[in-house]
């Protein structure tokens, strides 16, 4: 496995929009590798399993969409 963020770091700056989809289960936990920022992104998206304290905080950094289960 080839631990290199340069190209997917590559893209956020090429990207005219920078969306992050992001499952609730990783809200708050570290991650391995960061390739932005939150600030960066123009909208984060998360289910429904996701604690409003984490929303609030989210949402002082980027617009925050949580995808409930069935919207199409």
């Amino acid at each position: 496995m080839v631990n290199n963020t340069d190209a997917p770091q590559g893209l956020v700056r090429a990207g005219r929009q920078r969306i992050l989809v992001m499952d609730s289960s990783k809200l708050g936990v570290e991650a391995l590798y960061r390739f932005c920022e939150l600030g960066q992104c123009d909208l984060m998206i998360t289910d429904e399993g996701a604690k409003e304290a984490d929303l609030e905080q989210l949402r002082k950094h980027a617009k925050i969409m949580v995808a409930r289960a069935g919207d199409s």
